[in-house]
Parts: C-alpha cells; sequence; structure tokens
C-alpha cells in the first residue's frame, strides 16, 4: 500500500494525463495496490521507465524489494485485458514471449535449489550449531495480519484504535522478523533500518504506523507500537488477558465543552486527572496564566486539566457546619469538635466520681453520731447561760 501511494502522487505530479485519466485519487491508489498484490508489475516498471526513473532511483528499488518479498515470477505477469485481447486478435499474441519467460524462470528456479541442497547430516550440523550459540538479546518485528479481520487496525495510531473502543490484540499480529539486538539498537534505529536500508532477509513491509516491535531485553520481554510518533508501550500484546479489559478512559471520551486560551492557543478541558493523563502517555506542557489548568500533551494532541480537581460534594459537610465546634475536624463525620470531647471527658468523670447514694436511715443515723461527736464538754459559765439545741 506504502509504494501504491507513492507511485499515485508520482506520476500525478509528473503526467497530467495520468491526472486526467485517474481524478479519485483513492480509487487510483487502490487500483495500483490490486495490480501490484496480483503480480501485475511489468506495466508500472514501463510507466516509471518512460517517465527517466532508473533502477537506482527510489520507486524502481522499492518495486525491486516488493518482488523480492512477494517471490514475483515474471511469467505470470500478464494482464487480463491483453489476454482477452490476444484471444480476439492471435496477431497481439504475447504466448512466445510468455513461454521463453516461463523457460528462463525454471531454469533459474532448479540452479537455486540445486544451490540450497543439503544431506541429512549437513542439516544436523546446523542445528546443534544453533543450539549452542548464546541466546542473547533480540528483537521481533510483529505486522497485522491481511484480511477484513485488520482493516480497522492498519495504519491506524494508538488513541485512534482505543477511542474506537478496539485494543491490542497479539491475534491480528503475526511474526514477520527477529535478529540480534545490539548495543547501538534501539527502537528509533530499527525503524529507520526497516524503512530506508531493510535487510535483505526482512520479507514484511516497510516498519509503519499499527507494527509492533518487541524487545528481549536483560531476559525481559517489552512490546512498543509503532505509533504516529515515536512508540508507544503496549503490555496488553504480551498479556493477552489485559487486551480483555474494560478500555482506559482516554482524554477524548472524558473531554467536556469547554476550552482554554493561552498564548499557545486553545485547548479543549478534559475531566481527567493530571495523574490519569501521565498514565496515558500525556505530558505537562505549560500553565494557563491563571494557573488553574495544566495544558499536558502526547506530541500530537494537547488538552487542558485543572491544576487542582475540585473537591467531591459530601452531604454531611453543610450539616456538619453548623453543628462542629472546631472547623479542623471538619470530616464528614458529625463528632462536634473538640469541645464536644471535653464535655463528654467532663461528663465520664462525673459519673464515675460519684458516691453511691445510701437510704434515708442510714443519712440519720451518720447525722446523729456527727452531732455527738461534736458535743461541748458540761461546765457552769458566766453570763447567761446558752440553751442546749438538739441536733435534730
Amino acid at each position: 500500500m506504502d509504494i501504491a501511494f507513492d507511485k499515485d502522487e508520482f506520476f500525478r505530479q509528473r503526467d497530467s494525463q495520468y491526472a486526467a485519466e485517474h481524478p479519485e485519487k483513492q480509487a487510483a491508489k487502490e487500483e495500483i495496490h490490486e495490480n501490484l498484490m496480483a503480480g501485475r508489475i511489468s506495466a508500472l516498471d514501463e510507466k516509471l521507465a518512460a517517465l527517466g526513473q532508473t533502477q537506482e532511483d527510489y520507486l524502481p528499488s522499492e518495486i525491486e524489494k516488493f518482488k523480492d518479498a512477494t517471490g514475483y515470477e515474471e511469467f505470470l505477469d500478464f494482464d487480463p485485458a491483453e489476454i482477452k485481447a490476444a484471444l480476439e486478435n492471435p496477431d497481439k499474441s504475447r504466448i512466445d514471449e510468455m513461454l521463453v519467460s516461463a523457460e528462463k524462470a525454471e531454469r533459474e528456479y532448479m540452479a537455486e535449489a540445486t544451490a540450497y541442497v543439503q544431506t541429512p547430516a549437513d542439516i544436523a550440523e546446523r542445528a546443534q550449531a544453533v543450539q549452542e550459540q548464546p541466546q542473547g538479546d533480540t528483537f521481533s518485528i510483529y505486522q497485522l495480519k491481511p484480511g477484513d479481520a485488520t482493516r480497522d487496525y492498519r495504519f491506524e495510531p494508538l488513541d485512534a484504535i482505543r477511542n474506537n473502543g478496539l485494543s491490542v490484540k497479539p491475534e491480528n499480529y503475526e511474526l514477520v522478523y527477529t535478529a540480534p539486538l545490539t548495543e547501538k539498537d534501539d527502537l528509533e534505529s530499527i525503524y529507520t533500518r526497516f524503512n530506508i536500508d531493510h535487510p535483505a532477509d526482512f520479507k514484511g513491509h516497510s516498519l509503519s504506523v499499527s507494527d509492533i516491535v518487541v524487545l528481549h531485553q536483560d531476559g525481559k520481554d517489552t512490546a512498543h507500537y509503532c505509533d504516529r510518533f515515536g512508540f508507544s508501550q503496549v503490555p496488553e500484546f504480551l498479556q493477552p488477558e489485559r487486551a480483555a479489559e474494560v478500555t482506559i478512559p482516554t482524554p477524548y471520551q472524558m473531554a467536556t465543552q469547554e476550552r482554554i486560551s493561552t498564548p499557545r492557543g486553545s485547548f479543549c478541558v478534559t475531566n481527567m486527572t493530571r495523574e490519569q493523563m501521565q498514565v496515558a502517555g500525556y505530558g505537562i506542557h505549560h500553565q494557563s496564566d491563571d494557573e488553574k489548568y495544566l495544558i499536558m500533551d502526547n506530541g500530537t494532541r494537547a488538552f487542558a486539566v485543572r491544576a487542582q480537581q475540585p473537591e467531591q460534594d459530601n452531604p454531611l459537610r453543610t450539616a456538619e457546619m453548623t453543628l462542629e465546634d472546631d472547623y479542623g475536624m471538619i470530616d464528614g463525620i458529625i463528632n462536634n469538635g473538640r469541645r464536644g470531647e471535653e464535655s463528654e471527658k467532663a461528663q465520664e468523670h462525673t459519673e464515675r466520681t460519684k458516691p453511691e447514694k445510701s437510704s434515708i436511715r442510714e443519712r440519720l443515723e451518720d447525722a446523729k453520731r456527727e452531732c455527738a461527736g461534736n458535743k461541748a464538754p458540761e461546765s457552769k459559765k458566766h453570763g447567761r447561760d446558752v440553751p442546749e439545741q438538739d441536733c435534730l
């Protein structure tokens, strides 16, 4: 598909007749793609040659790589329209040319098969050598399987997949390449190599959005999704059970109608928290002038989130405001603050130290004994006699 897109743009820019004959860009690209996948490549080669393209130029070299990857056979390269014309007009038949091409291809195939003939001993020896090699770090490239089942995933960035309620499923992918991971290798160098200088044994298409690179490093595996910009980790690719989990909300799904303007632009507000945004791969870009919002982006899109999330409404808060003596105790539990605690403690102390009640008879006996102990000794005094006072 990449080659089809590039060829259509190339023809459209350099051949006015092509542009006039193919006004619908998408239809033209799909037609080129169909011809490539069917092995009808010679007509495209001829058209490139007519426009001055040599084997050293980009598109012819990409087509040669495509031929190698798909096992292109020249004798099968024919146009159904030409076959029909040949049947109607034998003078235009290319049957002789096709037979010569078929014989040549058969000779090349036999020569190649002979070169790779091995005895069982050779095969066993080579397998033994592979097993004895130390197993170091490696990387693997996975690409989507062809077919309608993966159409909604192909060449889609990760956020678009998740926004559509989909997830990265390992069963949608097939392994296309594995190689040792050297000290000089990282995700960016792997991306560059598999776009500009494909290894000879690489049979997949150029590394593109929706492909996955798995790094087998230091005894651990990590899966990285080739995204619109850079790579994004997709642990669910290595843990299929996570792909069945509820999709994590995205800033798009949590977006509000509110927008925040800063000197750097206008940004949609999302109800996600700063921590949730960071988990989703967003980092802080700048802050609004009033410091109420953080502008966070992932290299593709940016959203505004509140610098401090609003406190959730507590139905007991209003009641507590009217009852609590200490506002430091407003916590959703009506406990009447410190003064309430002190009153409760004082009441507990009074109850604890309060003497037990005695009967009336016992209290009378106690009063008599107290009076008898306080009675003055009998003696004559000068002056008026003071009459005795009964205690009762």
